[in-house]
């Protein structure tokens, strides 16, 4: 891991533009665009806070592991504040489902 210099000067700043603000609430699951995110200790605010486990809890699955983790998606769940939904993309992926 790099080091950074924290102890940036005024006249050292740099004004910089984002674009896009994504985050990625379940662990290898496609994330989502928000327009703006609280920054907290560990990061963004809902950023990787869940994982999709096996069984025993002894792997976590991401896209290397298991192949159905890219046909998920999330969707926050309109009119509940704080909650998102988990589903298959499409019944196309998985028709059997």
């Amino acid at each position: 891991m790099e080091n950074y210099d924290l102890n940036i000067k005024p006249e050292d700043e740099k004004e910089i533009t984002i674009k896009s603000i994504h985050i990625y609430p379940v662990r290898g699951v496609p994330g989502l665009e928000v327009q703006e995110s609280e920054v907290i200790p560990g990061g963004l605010k809902w950023d990787r806070i869940w994982a999709i486990v096996n069984a025993d809890k002894s792997c976590a699955y991401d896209n290397r592991n298991s192949e159905i983790i890219s046909y998920l998606k999330l969707a926050w769940v309109e009119g509940e504040l704080n909650k998102i939904k988990l589903y298959l993309q499409d019944d196309k992926c998985f028709p059997e489902v």
